[in-house]
């Protein structure tokens, strides 16, 4: 990312949307602009969720998240708030992260 901006979230979030998460997207074919990766967690037992551009690979999104006994926990989110007159607002980033993860992940959170 070139201008990263890291901002708590505390979303709750199903097991099932945790799975998802983890599992990832990988594009299909030319029109998907996006891919999704995510780490093996972390001695803290953490799990960085990366939402990139396909073809470029850059990282637009990453998200923190923490496994719990019910689901999980999206800890904090980290975008691009992008360069000059055009900035990428911290709603406006956990927006953009709920539609890439409902729209390719199925994931069913509220936000």
């Amino acid at each position: 990312m070139e201008h990263p901006v890291t901002a708590p979230w505390g979303l709750r979030i199903t097991s099932a949307d945790f799975e998802k998460l983890k599992g990832g997207f990988q594009p299909q074919d030319m029109e998907d602009r996006w891919a999704c990766t995510a780490d093996e967690p972390d001695q803290r037992g953490s799990t960085v969720v990366h939402w990139c551009r396909s073809w470029t690979g850059s990282e637009q999104i990453a998200l923190r998240v923490n496994r719990l006994h019910d689901g999980g926990e999206i800890v904090e989110i980290t975008w691009d708030t992008g360069a000059g007159a055009i900035r990428v607002s911290e709603t406006a980033g956990k927006a953009l992260a709920t539609q890439l993860c409902r729209g390719l992940l199925g994931c069913e959170w509220a936000t």
